[in-house]
C-alpha cells in the first residue's frame, strides 16, 4: 500500500503536537508537594561565594602544584650522557607506578581470572531523552593462585 508525502507530514504533525501536549504532563507529574524551591535571583548570592571560595581554593592548589612541579624535575643538562643519566631514576619511578615490569608468574600456578564484582549505572543525556546504562562486570588475573 503506498502513501502520499502528505500522510506522512500529517503523522509527524499529529505525533509532534502530541509530544509538545503530553511532555508538560509528564514533567508536572515529577512535582513533590512540599518540595523546596527558591527563585535563582534568590540563591544567586550564595552560589556566587560558593563559586569565589572555590576558585580561590583550586588557584591556590595549582599555584602549589606549579611550585612543587619546578622543584622536583631538575635534569642535569651539562652534557646528554649525564642528561640520560639524571632522567633514569624519573623513568624507574614512573615505570614502577604504571606496574612495570609485570609480576612474574609463580612456579606451578595456574593464571585464571576471578569474579570480582559487577556494576552499573544509568545517565540521561537530556531531561526526557534517552537513557543509557552501562553495565561492567569485574575481573582481574590472578597469577598466583596455587593449583
Amino acid at each position: 500500500m503506498h502513501r502520499s508525502p502528505n500522510h506522512f507530514i500529517r503523522r509527524c504533525l499529529l505525533l509532534g503536537l502530541f509530544w509538545m501536549f503530553l511532555h508538560p504532563v509528564c514533567l508536572m507529574g515529577q512535582e513533590v508537594p512540599g518540595q523546596y524551591r527558591e527563585t535563582f535571583s534568590e540563591s544567586f548570592p550564595i552560589r556566587k561565594q560558593q563559586h569565589l571560595e572555590l576558585k580561590e581554593y583550586v588557584d591556590k592548589l595549582i599555584a602549589e602544584q606549579k611550585v612543587r612541579s619546578l622543584s622536583f624535575f631538575k635534569p642535569d643538562f651539562s652534557s646528554i650522557e649525564r642528561y640520560k643519566e639524571s632522567l633514569l631514576p624519573y623513568r624507574d619511578k614512573h615505570a614502577r607506578r604504571l606496574g612495570y615490569p609485570p609480576p612474574k608468574p609463580v612456579e606451578g600456578a595456574e593464571p585464571r581470572f576471578v569474579y570480582v564484582g559487577k556494576d552499573s549505572f544509568e545517565f540521561s543525556v537530556h531531561p526526557g531523552g534517552h537513557v543509557f546504562e552501562i553495565e561492567s562486570n569485574f575481573r582481574f588475573l590472578d597469577r598466583h593462585l596455587k593449583k
